[in-house]
């Protein structure tokens, strides 16, 4: 799945404390899944049975999800900001198409599928000792009970039904803590922390569907300035491993992210 997000938005102040916003994120959604197997096998009497299997599917879609937030100033170096996304429920489009040779069929038909982007909220402050020191830490929760699997096609049959699975999925939470520090007027370093609590109940974790389990980042990087040009490159990196009815599950990440931005 890939979700593209784009976003319009606009702040007011509310005297020289406050601040509120709105927008809305304008989101492309693409899902695109391609299964294939080969099975061969010789039975102890000669006889050989094998097949060939595949399945794909592809559909897009569209949505729209409002958001609200504030920032507030509690004292000169602390402030308090919030924010809450409404979520969205998607619409799409695709098509599907499947294949068995032992089963003898082979089967396509337009679908429709609706996905529902969660809603979250969160909570965060920054505190900022000096101009040249910043401290952050956030609270962020997501809803992840309404994720299903819902496929309605045109024609069914065999291999390609309607399809309406609740993932039992949960609230899930975030919690994010980095710092800062200008070192000099042309560098800053930045790091932090971040723990992502899985959204899967280990009720439906298994090796065939998908999977995920909680997990740490840990972040670094910096930020170059030189007149109106600015560089910024920063490093993460997650491992994080359970056991579930003995079956051992693992994550392993490492995400590089560059940005680059000129002043006129």
């Amino acid at each position: 799945i890939k979700i593209t997000s784009y976003n319009v938005s606009a702040s007011t102040k509310l005297g020289e404390k406050a601040s509120i916003g709105a927008g809305v994120n304008f989101l492309v959604f693409d899902r695109e899944i391609e299964a294939k197997k080969k099975y061969d096998m010789i039975i102890p009497n000669g006889v050989i049975a094998n097949y060939r299997f595949g399945y794909r599917e592809k559909a897009s879609g569209f949505g729209a999800e409002p958001m609200g937030g504030f920032l507030y100033k509690l004292t000169d170096q602390l402030q308090l900001g919030g924010v809450y996304r409404f979520g969205a429920k998607i619409k799409a489009k695709g098509n599907a198409e499947a294949f068995h040779t032992a089963l003898g069929t082979q089967e396509d038909s337009f679908y429709r599928q609706t996905y529902y982007y969660p809603s979250s909220f969160g909570l965060g402050l920054a505190y900022a000792p000096t101009d040249k020191l910043n401290f952050t830490c956030d609270w962020e929760r997501t809803d992840w009970s309404k994720i299903n699997r819902k496929l309605d096609f045109n024609r069914t049959g065999v291999l390609l039904n309607d399809l309406d699975v609740d993932w039992e999925w949960r609230e899930s939470d975030q919690f994010s803590f980095g710092t800062e520090c200008e070192l000099a007027p042309w560098f800053t370093w930045r790091g932090g922390v971040r723990y992502d609590e899985s959204p899967q109940s280990k009720n439906t974790v298994s090796i065939t569907n998908v999977y995920d389990i909680d997990k740490t980042w840990y972040t670094t990087g910096f930020g170059l300035k030189q007149g109106d040009f600015s560089l910024d490159v920063g490093y993460g990196y997650t491992y994080a491993k359970d056991d579930i009815r003995g079956v051992k599950y693992t994550f392993l990440a490492h995400n590089v992210s560059v940005g680059a931005r000129f002043e006129f």
